[in-house]
């Protein structure tokens, strides 16, 4: 059931995400520290979605997983194929055999693997990696693969005791999360393992929804909810131990936000409104697109001032319009099978791109003898 504030919360997830990446800053007080927790946001509310797919709708396997081919890839690869382009202009050969790794995993829905096992998401070189945002599209992915066994297991075999098991899934996942941190954060950062318990989160608010009765402190708790977000988003900061206790914070106003926010409600018309309904539904396109322009930008011209990132904003925000308008929304909404021969050619270009990476050092016939040579004292 589409519920029109959850996009509300979408925009203040996506938008917390790109002023993170952006690195903005007001007279040295970074704005949005704890933006990085707006992901934790998405996957709390993917959560919440697929559960209730799977629970509702009870699609077949072959259905679910048409659906969410449907969603997700034809605008990832729309991205990836541009981003191949601006590669291949901007990015001199070591570089962009660099990109290149992150587009093999980005592809296959693996990238935070490829991530897992280079340096943190949180480390300065982590501003010149174009598909880094891509690491949490493997999780969401991944757990695709797993969740709908797990959930047409339970109603099978275990249906009276349904929220019960997703709360001890939940709480495995938590305290393995706590304990992966405790041995490597990076480890703990982009594991799937260690990150599902924050969808298992959305699926157990879900089931609690089916059942839960209006109260006269709705209004109250979903306040508390988003204050407890914003106060997430705007004290947190990345040298925070990350994800555990902060991320199951900024996961409990969400799960408040989803649970107790009613029409009619002020929370509720502040959600709603025209401006939070567009970048919810473009977040996913908004989504994708922030990090390769901001990431080309710096290749390109160096630091992102306040000044700049407006104009790279509005970038943003008219090349994820088009996309959404144009291509995404189109192709998801078509019964005509002929639109996957679109996504087979982009993913060939993809093949092609990578092969020939790899077989011309990075393409670097592009440089004259002369940068090589400057190039070489740099490595």
């Amino acid at each position: 059931v589409y519920r029109s504030e959850l996009d509300g919360l979408r925009a203040i997830a996506v938008l917390s995400v790109i002023i993170y990446h952006a690195e903005l800053s007001i007279k040295g007080f970074s704005l949005l520290s704890g933006g990085f927790l707006g992901v934790d946001i998405f996957f709390v509310l993917s959560g919440f979605l697929i559960t209730g797919i799977l629970i509702d709708k009870s699609p077949t396997l072959l259905q679910f997983y048409k659906s969410r081919v449907d969603r997700i890839y034809p605008a990832l690869l729309l991205m990836l194929v541009l981003s191949c382009v601006f590669a291949f202009i901007f990015l001199i050969p070591s570089d962009l055999l660099n990109f290149r790794e992150q587009l093999k995993g980005a592809t296959a829905f693996y990238s935070n693997y490829i991530f897992m096992n280079e340096d943190s998401y949180i480390a300065d070189s982590s501003q010149y990696k174009v598909l880094l945002h891509t690491w949490s599209l493997g999780v969401e992915w991944q757990y695709y693969l797993a969740f709908p066994f797990i959930i047409y297991g339970i109603k099978k075999f275990f249906s009276s005791q349904f929220e019960q098991i997703l709360i001890i899934l939940f709480a495995v996942s938590f305290f393995y999360c706590l304990y992966l941190m405790k041995i490597n954060s990076t480890f703990a950062f982009y594991s799937t393992p260690a990150r599902v318990w924050e969808l298992f989160a959305g699926g157990i608010v879900f089931l609690i929804s089916k059942h839960l009765k209006d109260s006269k402190i709705d209004n109250i708790l979903s306040a508390f909810g988003l204050v407890i977000i914003a106060y997430c988003l705007i004290f947190f900061k990345d040298t925070d131990a990350h994800p555990g206790f902060v991320s199951l914070l900024a996961v409990f106003g969400t799960t408040l936000f989803i649970l107790f926010t009613k029409e009619n409600s002020f929370i509720y018309k502040m959600a709603t409104l025209r401006i939070s309904i567009f970048f919810g539904v473009i977040s996913y396109s908004l989504y994708l697109y922030h990090q390769p322009i901001l990431v080309f930008y710096r290749f390109a011209y160096g630091e992102i001032g306040n000044k700049i990132f407006i104009c790279l904003f509005l970038l943003m925000v008219l090349v994820s319009y088009l996309s959404y308008r144009f291509f995404e929304n189109p192709i998801r909404r078509s019964k005509n099978n002929k639109k996957y021969l679109i996504l087979l050619f982009f993913v060939l270009f993809i093949i092609a791109f990578y092969k020939g990476a790899k077989y011309t050092n990075g393409y670097e016939f592009r440089q004259s003898q002369e940068v090589k040579e400057t190039l070489k004292h740099f490595e």
